[in-house]
């Protein structure tokens, strides 16, 4: 995949766990512009799971003096949910993951919040306004696009870790 992120940023190559969390999380593991890892977190295994992938890709391409590590996580507001208590829900599931960057000393200017329908660019122009129709065309695009068959928890992740690609020098700018 050709992009922004495929090109070292100051001569360090970037590394990103992209995620939808949620009650079932899906993630993505990036370096230099490639996907290397893909699934879901459903308990702290499965987190500590996502994050070890994560941090072997980082160390394989020589930890802090060559690569970059970003955490890329999609954000919510009120107004896109049925109700205040899918909100809590879902802020619930985030202070899981956070408890684990805590716990590994990852500090909050390696984490990156998207919203919706920022990261939804990613995607074919689609006029869908329906929660479900959105995630069936992020299993398609996955698909097409990288020849796996994914849940549509990991095919977000898939596309959020894309739209962080995208962002290339731009992700980490101004935090």
């Amino acid at each position: 995949m050709v992009s922004p992120m495929g090109k070292r940023q100051g001569g360090r190559i970037p590394v990103i766990l992209a995620l939808d969390p949620g009650r079932t999380s899906g993630y993505s593991v990036w370096s230099n512009g490639i996907l290397r890892a893909h699934g879901t977190a459903k308990n702290a295994r499965d987190r500590a799971r996502a994050m070890a992938e994560a941090i072997a890709e980082h160390s394989r391409l020589g930890g802090a003096k060559e690569a970059t590590f970003t955490i890329v996580a999609e954000e919510w507001s009120a107004g896109g949910w049925g109700s205040y208590k899918t909100l809590i829900g879902l802020g619930a599931e985030w202070g899981k993951w956070l408890a684990i960057f805590e716990d590994l000393a990852i500090r909050p200017s390696q984490i990156v919040r998207v919203q919706v329908r920022e990261w939804r660019k990613c995607l074919i122009k689609f006029p869908g306004r329906k929660v479900a129709d959105w995630k069936a065309v992020a299993v398609r695009h996955c698909e097409l696009k990288h020849a796996i068959t994914v849940s549509h928890d990991v095919a977000e992740a898939i596309v959020i870790g894309e739209w962080a690609v995208r962002q290339g020098n731009d992700l980490r700018r101004g935090m």
